[in-house]
C-alpha cells in the first residue's frame, strides 16, 4: 500500500543508514551465473511507439519508462562484465533520459529534477570517458598511421590508454555497485512514478 512517493522516501532513508548497493538481478539468474559460469549480456531498448491518440503525460511516461528500464537492463552486465557493449547501452539508456527531458521540457515541471540531471550529466560523462577509450582502442588505433619514432610510441599510447580505461571502469563499477547509483536510481523512479513533473499550466 501506499504510493511512490513515500516508497522512495522510505528508500532513501534506508539507503542513509545502509550504504548497500543495487542489485537487478533476481535469485534464479543468479544461482544459474554461478553454475554456468555466464555473466549478464548488454541489453538494447526495444522501440518506444507513440500511438496518435496518446496524451502527452501518456506519452512523456512512456518515454521516460523505457529509457529507464534500459539503465536497469544493463546495470548488470556493467558492473560484471565491463563489456564495451554493456558500457554503451548503459549510456545510451541514460542518454534517452535525457533527451526525452530535453524534448518535453516545455511541458515539464524539473524544478526538483535539477539536481537528479546533474547526477545523471556526471554518470553519463564517466561512461563516456570508457566509451571513448573503448572505440580508440578498438577502431582509431587501428587507422593512425605509423609513429614516425617506431612501434615503441605506438605500444606505449595504447598502454596508457588501456590503464586509463581499467581505471575508470574500477570507479564506475565501485560507484554503480555502490548507495550513490541505487539512490539515484530510487530518485529517478521516484520522479518518474510521482505526479509532480507535468506542469499544470
Amino acid at each position: 500500500q501506499g504510493n511512490a512517493d513515500s516508497l522512495t522516501r522510505h528508500c532513501l532513508n534506508f539507503l542513509d543508514h545502509v550504504p548497500c548497493g543495487l542489485l537487478t538481478e533476481g535469485k534464479a539468474d543468479r544461482g544459474f551465473a554461478l553454475v554456468t559460469g555466464e555473466k549478464p549480456t548488454p541489453v538494447t531498448a526495444p522501440k518506444v511507439r507513440i500511438a496518435p491518440d496518446m496524451t502527452v503525460p501518456e506519452a512523456v511516461s512512456a518515454t521516460l519508462h523505457a529509457a529507464f528500464a534500459q539503465v536497469l537492463a544493463n546495470h548488470a552486465a556493467l558492473i560484471q562484465a565491463g563489456q564495451p557493449e554493456s558500457i554503451h547501452q548503459m549510456r545510451v539508456g541514460l542518454r534517452r533520459l535525457r533527451a526525452t527531458v530535453s524534448a518535453f521540457e516545455p511541458v515539464l515541471d524539473l524544478k526538483d529534477a535539477k539536481s537528479l540531471l546533474a547526477e545523471t550529466n556526471r554518470v553519463f560523462s564517466r561512461l563516456g570517458d570508457i566509451r571513448d577509450a573503448d572505440v580508440f582502442l578498438t577502431e582509431t588505433a587501428s587507422v593512425i598511421p605509423a609513429d614516425p619514432s617506431g612501434p615503441r610510441g605506438r605500444e606505449l599510447l595504447l598502454r596508457e590508454v588501456g590503464r586509463f580505461r581499467e581505471r575508470a571502469y574500477k570507479d564506475i563499477v565501485a560507484y554503480a555497485a555502490g548507495p550513490d547509483f541505487a539512490r539515484l536510481t530510487v530518485r529517478w523512479y521516484g520522479w518518474i512514478e510521482g505526479d509532480a513533473w507535468l506542469r499544470d499550466d
